[in-house]
């Protein structure tokens, strides 16, 4: 039996002109913990790099939920809440004062479920919503005495499933391109079993389409992406790694509870102080790496592309 029967995630994020992303991710049933808590991760980036990561934890017995109005609140200082169009996330500790509001400019009535994992050989399951992925977006966010006030291309969804993603996953991609008022997103994600799930999206003013079997090919510079809806080709600059992220992640049964939770505190200890780095690194069996690209499709439009890669 799996240490993690199910997880979920609410992921929010905000690009403003400037150079500024803002990264939201609550997760009120980590994929990454045995512990009973909600975690609270925020990323701040600018030009290229690390302004702020900070992160904290909540018991998960303080969450209450209620589904319309939709609310999910941990206490009258982190909640989301989502009324019409209008999307409001609030986080804070004693280190960070986050809020972001978004004005969803598509309100898709039923969002499709989309699965990311179809390996069937695999006792997991791995969902993707997107609820609003244009947005127009504000942030507003105070630490030590930095005080950052943003707008721009503001994007949510949600990520739930059940199973241990450690023993299920090898490996994600997942790209946003952004090109003036459209998005599209390309996702491979692949299983321990090395069979690949891909997935596409274009989202326009007009609405949302969905690819369950995009043919993409790619060279160090070049993106050629192929469907029944549309064909285009991305000519992109050098990549930018702007964050590169070790953590831990068991792949044990339930029977080693208490074990992998001394582990996790151990991982913890080590990445809070410098002096333990190196234990750090011995315990970390999984990397997430963000990249920041630029370029233009063959039509001459400008892309600005934000993707990551998950090595589990």
């Amino acid at each position: 039996m799996s240490c993690y029967p199910d997880f979920k995630w609410y992921y929010f994020d905000l690009h403003s002109p400037d150079g500024h992303d803002i990264i939201c991710t609550i997760h009120p049933k980590p994929f990454n913990s045995v512990f009973p808590i909600a975690i609270f991760d925020i990323y701040i980036y600018k030009d290229n790099r690390v302004l702020l990561h900070h992160f904290f934890v909540l018991p998960a017995s303080q969450e209450t939920f209620s589904e319309d109005p939709f609310r999910l609140e941990y206490d009258k200082n982190n909640f989301i809440t989502k009324t019409g169009n209008e999307i409001f996330v609030k986080v804070q500790d004693e280190k960070l004062d986050l809020e972001l509001s978004f004005k969803d400019k598509l309100q898709i009535k039923e969002p499709p479920k989309n699965k990311l994992l179809n390996d069937p050989n695999i006792q997991a399951a791995f969902d993707w919503i997107v609820y609003a992925p244009l947005c127009e977006g504000k942030g507003k966010v105070n630490w030590d005495g930095n005080q950052l006030n943003l707008e721009g291309r503001g994007y949510h969804d949600f990520n739930s499933g059940s199973g241990n993603l450690k023993k299920a996953l090898k490996y994600w991609y997942w790209g946003k391109y952004f090109i003036e008022d459209e998005l599209f997103i390309y996702g491979e994600i692949i299983s321990k079993n090395k069979i690949t799930t891909k997935i596409a999206l274009d989202v326009t003013n007009s609405g949302l389409t969905i690819d369950h079997s995009p043919e993409v090919k790619s060279d160090k510079n070049k993106i050629n992406y192929e469907s029944n809806q549309k064909n285009f080709a991305f000519t992109l600059n050098k990549s930018n790694k702007i964050d590169d992220i070790i953590f831990f992640m068991s792949g044990l049964s339930k029977q080693f509870t208490l074990f992998i939770k001394i582990i996790e505190v151990l991982f913890h200890i080590s990445g809070k102080y410098k002096v333990f780095s190196v234990l750090k690194k011995m315990i970390a069996n999984s990397r997430y790496v963000r990249y920041r690209r630029t370029g233009k499709l063959d039509d001459g439009r400008e892309v600005t592309c934000f993707y990551e890669e998950m090595f589990m």
